[in-house]
C-alpha cells in the first residue's frame, strides 16, 4: 500500500457524464471528497503538503461554484484566479504554446527525456505545430478568412461554450481534423470545410494555460515501484499533477440533460477560468476534447481556447488572427482524394506511436491523410 502511488482509473477517468444540473453539483463534491480520500492514503502520506494542497483547491473550486451560482461572480473569478496563480510559474501548466506540453509533449522537458530518443524530441521541437479550425456549410468556404473567429459585426450571435463566453469571440483550434469534427458534432462530411494552422513567431509565444493533465498520466509519469529517488523531476511534476486535478475534473463533466446554454452549470468553472486569463496575462486554454469517452485523446484530441480582447468596431478580427499562417479551406472529401503525403503533419510526423495504433489508425486513418495532405499546401497569412 506504501508503494502504490496510483489514482484508481476507474474513477478519475474524465469526461464524467451526468444527467442534471443537480447531479453534476452531487457528483462534482462526490468526486473531490473521493478524490481528498485517496490523497491521505498511505502510499501519498509522506509527500510534502500534497494533501494539503489538495484540499485547498478543492475548497476554492467548491467556493466558486457557489459564489458562482449566487450570482457573485467578481468572488468567483478572484476564487479561481488564486488557484491558476499558484501553478503560473510551472512551465507544464504555464507555457509559450511552442513549449506547451499540451502540443510538444515532454520535448521541452530536457529533464523528462528517455535515454536514446534524443533524435525524436529534437524533431518534435523542430517541426512547426499543426492545428486545424473547420466549419460545416451548405455553401462552399473559399477564403482563409472565412474560417476565422466569428467577425465582431456578428458579435450578437457569439454563444457560450464551454470555454468561451457570451459575445466574446474565441478562436478555437484542434490538434487533428478528427477532432475538429467530433467537436463540430460529427457533420456530413461532404459540407465539412478545413483549414490548417500554424503560428508564426508570434504565435509560438502566446501563452497557454495547459489543461490536459490526467489520472492516466499522473499515473504513468512516475511510479515508485520502478524509481526509488524520489528527488527526480517525474516525481515533483506528478505531485503538481496531482494537486491541480480537480480543476481538470470540475471542468470535465457534460451534462446530457437538454439545457439552455445559459444555464449549463458545468460550464461555471471553465468560464472563470477564460475570465481569469486577461489579468494573469495567459493568451488561452489547452484542453482534453469532451467529446471523447475517455482520457485517452492526447494528443489527437487536444483542443485550445484563445479569447479575443480586442473587440474594436473599426475592425472585425482580433489580432491573434495574425499571429497564425492559415491555409486555403478545402472540404473533407476532396482533401481525402488528392495524391497522399504521410507522414507530413506534425502529429503523424513526431507521435507516430500514438496514432500508429490498431485503434486509432483503424478507426481514424481518412483523418490522419486528410491532416497530412493539408500540412502540405500553402500557408499564409
Amino acid at each position: 500500500a506504501f508503494m502504490d502511488n496510483n489514482i484508481p482509473q476507474d474513477k478519475f477517468n474524465m469526461p464524467k457524464r451526468v444527467t442534471s444540473n443537480e447531479n453534476y453539483i452531487t457528483e462534482l463534491k462526490k468526486l473531490l471528497n473521493l478524490y481528498q480520500e485517496k490523497m491521505s492514503g498511505i502510499g501519498f502520506k509522506y509527500e510534502n503538503n500534497l494533501l494539503e494542497d489538495v484540499q485547498k483547491n478543492c475548497v476554492r473550486i467548491l467556493a466558486a461554484l457557489s459564489e458562482y451560482l449566487s450570482g457573485d461572480i467578481s468572488t468567483a473569478q478572484n476564487t479561481i484566479q488564486s488557484i491558476i496563480k499558484d501553478y503560473i510559474d510551472d512551465p507544464f501548466w504555464v507555457s509559450e504554446l511552442d513549449r506547451s506540453y499540451a502540443f510538444r509533449g515532454v520535448a521541452p522537458f530536457s529533464d523528462l527525456h528517455s535515454p536514446g530518443y534524443q533524435e525524436t524530441y529534437s524533431e518534435m521541437l523542430a517541426h512547426p505545430i499543426d492545428l486545424y479550425r473547420a466549419r460545416s456549410s451548405n455553401v462552399k468556404i473559399n477564403s482563409r478568412i472565412e474560417m476565422l473567429h466569428i467577425p465582431f459585426s456578428l458579435i450578437n450571435r457569439v454563444t457560450e461554450q464551454r470555454f468561451s463566453l457570451e459575445r466574446r469571440p474565441c478562436l478555437y483550434l484542434g490538434t487533428t481534423s478528427y477532432d475538429c469534427w467530433k467537436e463540430c458534432r460529427e457533420p456530413d462530411l461532404d459540407n465539412f470545410y478545413i483549414s490548417g494552422f500554424r503560428p508564426n513567431e508570434s504565435g509560438k509565444k502566446l501563452k497557454i494555460f495547459n489543461l490536459t493533465a490526467s489520472a492516466s498520466l499522473a499515473n504513468g509519469i512516475w511510479n515508485k515501484m520502478n524509481e526509488r529517488d524520489e528527488n527526480v523531476i517525474e516525481h515533483r511534476l506528478q505531485n503538481s499533477m496531482l494537486k491541480l486535478l480537480p480543476l481538470v475534473f470540475a471542468t470535465s463533466f457534460i451534462v446530457t440533460e437538454k439545457a439552455d446554454k445559459r444555464d449549463k452549470i458545468e460550464y461555471a468553472i471553465p468560464h472563470l477560468v477564460m475570465q481569469s486569463l486577461s489579468d494573469l496575462r495567459i493568451d488561452g486554454v489547452a484542453y482534453m476534447s469532451k467529446q471523447g469517452s475517455d482520457d485517452f485523446q492526447y494528443p489527437h484530441g487536444v483542443n485550445l481556447a484563445i479569447p479575443v480582447y480586442d473587440i474594436d468596431s473599426q475592425k472585425n478580427y482580433g489580432d491573434v488572427c495574425n499571429k497564425f499562417i492559415i491555409t486555403e479551406p478545402m472540404s473533407y472529401n476532396t482533401l481525402l482524394k488528392l495524391p497522399k503525403h504521410p507522414e507530413s503533419c506534425y502529429l503523424s510526423k513526431t507521435f507516430a506511436d500514438y496514432l500508429g495504433t490498431e485503434d486509432y489508425h483503424n478507426d481514424h486513418s481518412d483523418f490522419e491523410t486528410v491532416d497530412n495532405n493539408i500540412a502540405v499546401q500553402e500557408y499564409d497569412l
